[in-house]
């Protein structure tokens, strides 16, 4: 069984700022349909614990309040591993410069809907190395960033509205889940959810990949137990459904 990590195992390096904010943003629509209607919550006496760390085979290091970005576009990243895809590394800071300003952070939802509605740019199209800083929402996008873009998007969300037993659900149906955490003394984090793990005492919590870099926590990932993501107040979660293929 997987071991419980404290709430302290899960704080920023000194060299990163949380990037996460509130659910205020010009995207925040609530276009995205209810988990709750969209399937049926499981009893957790069918709960089983999932292995889908085979499926991340990139750990992002966060750039200056990207979080949000990193968590999107590493959602999108596994939605095209498990449809069988071909391996293409995305660009979560190519997200990121579509609503936001450097080291403002973003929200959840603004993300997931730009995700939804632009897509995101290849990391060879838009390397980290040309990211701009300052005012990243009025930049120009060129024709071909659209059009390569269009490729890469998640075409549905399932609002699992923070709750434990639907974000449970959706990854033991096969589905990463985004979800946005607030922590005691401030600050918001994002952070996306790979599988289902039963701890000790027969409790469960949630593990997936960080963005703080491949040498934090387990080999970059965490593990969260439920305890902790009920112990205060959260920034939602949404689930990817379905993704653009390779044609």
């Amino acid at each position: 069984m997987a071991s419980e990590l404290g709430i302290d195992a899960l704080q920023a390096p000194p060299t990163v700022s949380w990037g996460l904010v509130a659910r205020e943003s010009r995207y925040g629509d609530g276009t995205f349909p209810k988990g709750e209607d969209a399937m049926v919550v499981l009893p957790r006496a069918a709960w089983e614990s999932t292995s889908n760390a085979h499926l991340i085979w990139q750990i992002f290091s966060q750039l200056d309040g990207h979080c949000t970005s990193n968590a999107a576009t590493q959602c999108l990243m596994t939605l095209r591993e498990l449809a069988g895809q071909r391996r293409v590394l995305l660009a979560p800071h190519s997200l990121y410069m579509q609503h936001s300003r450097w080291g403002t952070g973003s929200s959840l939802d603004e993300n997931l809907a730009a995700l939804r509605d632009v897509g995101v740019l290849t990391e060879e199209t838009f390397p980290e190395s040309r990211a701009p800083r300052g005012v990243w929402g009025t930049q120009r996008w060129e024709r071909e960033w659209i059009t390569e873009a269009r490729r890469y998007r998640v075409t549905e969300w399932w609002d699992c509205d923070g709750d434990f037993d639907l974000g449970a659900t959706a990854i033991q149906r096969g589905l990463p889940l985004c979800i946005g955490l607030q922590w005691p003394g401030g600050g918001g984090h994002c952070v996306l959810v790979t599988d289902l793990v039963k701890l000790d005492r027969g409790s469960w919590g949630f593990r997936g990949p960080n963005s703080w870099g491949a040498n934090w926590g387990d080999n970059g990932f965490f593990t969260l137990s439920e305890s902790q993501m009920r112990s205060g107040p959260g920034y939602g979660s949404w689930a990817g459904r379905s993704c653009i293929f390779d044609s």
